[in-house]
Order: structure tokens, then C-alpha cells, then sequence
């Protein structure tokens, strides 16, 4: 691979404000930084004219900085957010007890797509369990407690992987 770390993760968002309530609840901390920006070089690296673009930030475990950004110009657009559709990502998050985690982020209204938390059968997650949550514009994020021993990914790249 031809690059060293990864940086940061980005998604846009339709309000600020409440994007930064449902993470702060998400990850139990307040962002480290929350800064607007009306510099010329973001119109020139976003390809639109006079963005303004406010941002919070927080650091995530092992490095990367999570960001959300809301395009006050141009201003936000929702999009359909479905799992499925080309373009739709997800951040997976590991905790160590899904269930407890599940039960109180549930309890302070967040959304999942399931009713309980999913046993994971097959796959190099074979033995974890994941849920998937939706943030206030429909983003998803998967909470997953890893199987015992941890996953089969990265296993140098073994064909025996796709039987995992």
C-alpha cells in the first residue's frame, strides 16, 4: 500500500448541533475542536464557489480523527441513506460489551436497524456480535464486540479466509 496512516474520517451533515449531541452521547466525550472555515482554498479543494464549511472533531481510538463537516455554503442537502445504495459507508466501532452499550444507547432514543444485537455466524467476525445504529441524518454505525481471539481479517491474507 502506498500510503502510511489514515488520517481522519469525514461525513457530512445536515446540523451541526445535533450531529455533535447524538456523538458526544455515541462516544461519551465532547469534540476536542469545533471551528468554522471560510479560507478561499476550501472553494478550490471542494470544487464549489465560497464554501463555509463549520466543523467538529473528535479523536478516535488508535489515531484517526472522526470529523463531521455541515456545508453552510452551499448548504447542506440531505441525501436517502440505505445501506445497500452505491456511495453509503459506515464507521464500525468495537466495544467490549455490545449488549451493555446497545441498552444505553437505546435507552437515549438512538435508532438501530435491528431490535436486538445480532450473533455473528459465519465470516471472519464468525463468534462477535454487531448492531447497526443510524445517526440524526441516517449515517450508520456499526458497533461489533469482536469473537474470542479477535477476527479472521488481516489473517495474511489467507485463501482459507473466504471459508471463515
Amino acid at each position: 500500500m502506498k500510503y502510511d496512516s489514515v488520517d481522519h474520517i469525514s461525513y457530512s451533515v445536515s446540523d451541526l448541533d445535533t450531529s455533535i449531541g447524538f456523538y458526544t452521547l455515541l462516544f461519551d466525550e465532547e469534540p476536542f475542536l469545533r471551528k468554522t472555515w471560510t479560507e478561499e482554498y476550501g472553494s478550490r479543494l471542494c470544487g464549489y464557489a465560497n464554501v463555509i464549511l463549520e466543523g467538529a472533531f473528535w479523536q478516535l481510538p488508535q489515531g484517526p480523527v472522526f470529523e463531521l463537516l455541515e456545508f453552510k455554503s452551499p448548504g447542506a442537502e440531505s441525501v436517502e441513506m440505505e445501506i445497500y445504495k452505491a456511495g453509503s459507508s459506515h464507521l464500525g466501532l468495537v466495544c467490549g460489551n455490545l449488549e451493555e452499550e446497545f441498552e444505553r444507547l437505546r435507552t437515549a432514543g438512538v435508532t438501530f436497524q435491528s431490535q436486538e444485537v445480532i450473533d455473528i455466524p459465519w465470516g471472519p467476525y464468525k463468534g462477535g456480535r454487531a448492531v447497526f445504529a443510524r445517526d440524526p441524518d441516517g449515517i450508520f454505525i456499526e458497533l461489533i464486540q469482536l469473537p474470542p481471539g479477535g477476527t479472521a481479517l488481516g489473517a495474511e491474507r489467507s485463501p482459507d479466509l473466504a471459508d471463515a
